[in-house]
């Protein structure tokens, strides 16, 4: 069962279940799970209801009102998700609510904390899918894939910082902290170090 606050949302949203479960709807609907199935609802049939089009956008609306902790951040991204799919242009308040809620619950948190085994099992096997058949990046410049180690095979004294920075801009490479990896001050820059042959 979710975890809920009992507010006027929560009244709202059985009032309009309550509502579609009494009348029929020949054409354009859309079937609402009334508990959502990633807060533990079913498919059956008790759990299911016909909403028009904008109930049911009301309905994921009024479902982030009234859910708590980590319920409240799956109905977040799922009205989110429903937003983006329907190409609904939220109004700045919701979008500003919706991207707080969403930071605040994935403050802190690794990517298997946020999406669980599964879902990162999942999300891995489409990047992978998606890359797969695209060379490395990176390849054949004398550095390791950008997201593990950069390892630089040169002399420190060799290495030309400005140059490395606008190689690699998508990385926001600094130019003081690279001068202290070549230095010897820090051990590594966002994954770049010094090795030595």
């Amino acid at each position: 069962m979710m975890n809920t606050i009992l507010n006027k949302y929560y009244k709202w949203y059985y009032a309009l279940i309550d509502r579609a479960r009494n009348r029929t709807l020949e054409h354009s609907f859309e079937k609402h799970h009334i508990i959502p199935k990633s807060l533990g609802g079913s498919n059956k049939i008790d759990n299911i209801c016909n909403l028009t089009y904008r109930e049911h956008y009301i309905c994921h609306m009024l479902l982030t009102r009234f859910t708590t902790g980590n319920e409240k951040y799956k109905m977040t991204v799922a009205t989110w998700g429903m937003m983006k799919s329907r190409n609904i242009k939220p109004s700045s308040r919701l979008y500003e609510s919706a991207r707080q809620e969403i930071i605040k619950f994935q403050k802190g948190k690794t990517m298997l904390e946020r999406l669980g085994p599964e879902k990162l099992a999942i999300a891995q096997a489409k990047y992978s899918a998606k890359r797969k058949g695209q060379p490395a990046k990176n390849k054949g410049t004398g550095q390791k894939n950008w997201f593990t180690n950069k390892v630089l095979n040169i002399e420190p004294i060799y290495i030309d910082v400005p140059s490395l920075i606008k190689a690699y801009p998508k990385q926001e490479l600094k130019e003081t902290s690279l001068n202290r990896v070549k230095r010897g001050v820090y051990s590594q820059h966002k994954g770049w170090q010094i090795v030595s042959k």
